[in-house]
């Protein structure tokens, strides 16, 4: 069976759609496919003795960042041109098991 132009390029064009479907099943194009703003994260939480609370972390830039336990609204913020953001809770927690999440809005 001789290898001619059409089969090596039938050959490559099926390499190339193989890759590319494992790298969009994998999630390694989604960062050139969405092109959506990252969800906000957390790079601090300290609580202190009394029950306050500093969350700081990174977010869209110039989102709307709030601390949330279930779906209460504890405390918000606007990052910055960089995304970075901190919220110092206004009002102490009180002793308890909390569920603390974060929430961004982008402009």
């Amino acid at each position: 069976m001789a290898i001619n132009s059409s089969k090596a390029f039938l050959f490559a064009a099926g390499g190339v759609a193989v890759v590319a479907a494992v790298a969009y099943g994998s999630g390694a194009l989604d960062p050139y496919i969405n092109k959506q703003n990252p969800p906000p994260t957390f790079d601090v939480v300290r609580v202190e003795g009394n029950g306050s609370i500093v969350v700081a972390g990174s977010a869209a830039p110039n989102a709307k960042v709030e601390v949330l336990n279930g779906g209460t609204v504890l405390g918000s913020t606007d990052a910055g041109p960089d995304g970075a953001f901190a919220i110092v809770l206004d009002d102490p927690l009180k002793p308890g098991d909390y569920t603390i999440t974060l929430r961004s809005t982008a402009g």
